[in-house]
């Protein structure tokens, strides 16, 4: 999906931009922003309402939306994504816009909302995870596969900032998503 650029009038709050290029209604359906999260490591969250007239469905799903704002300059560039299409990557939504979205069951029918939502709820798993130390040791359900080729399970934290750990050998590992492979219980953490 292309960038697509707007101009944001001055004093216009980052919804009420939103909500012009999203709310929508015509005799078939209607699509009306409900909330819009501010911008979070270059992407924004929110909810919409979807209303189909001639069937009757109503229900809240999820945006995600990859956000660009160009220094001094009313122009913002944007991608908008449902949660039916949304990059599996941009998973930080904020609890109060999940909170709105309908527990429906189209997402049984919907295999990526389904998949994006169940990376939601990992990630807040995740962030409840106790904190790392230094020290601490992790082991792995399975072996994770670097680009090497290597496999290994077993590492101790040996660094915090950036998060480092080293295997039985010395050598030292980067896993950029361990705090989510922990929150899913893909791996365990012992003192």
């Amino acid at each position: 999906m292309e960038w697509t650029y707007a101009e944001r009038r001055p004093g216009q709050s980052l919804q009420e931009f939103f909500a012009q290029h999203i709310d929508h209604e015509d005799e078939e359906k209607s699509f009306t922003l409900l909330a819009l999260s501010h911008v979070m490591r270059g992407v924004c969250y929110g909810a919409y309402r979807y209303v189909n007239k001639r069937t009757g469905i109503d229900r809240v799903s999820a945006l995600v939306i990859p956000v660009r704002v160009e220094r001094r300059s009313p122009r913002i560039g944007y991608r908008i994504y449902t949660e039916y299409e949304a990059p599996l990557e941009h998973h930080r939504c904020p609890r109060s816009i999940y909170a709105m979205l309908t527990r429906f069951r189209h997402c049984e029918e919907y295999a990526h909302a389904k998949a994006w939502r169940a990376r939601v709820e990992d990630w807040y798993r995740s962030s409840n995870a106790p904190p790392l130390r230094t020290g601490m040791r992790i082991v792995f359900k399975r072996p994770v596969r670097f680009d090497n080729g290597e496999q290994r399970s077993e590492f101790i934290v040996a660094g915090l900032n950036p998060l480092l750990l080293r295997g039985d050998d010395g050598r030292a590992y980067a896993i950029p998503d361990l705090r989510e492979r922990i929150g899913r219980g893909d791996a365990q953490v012992t003192a």
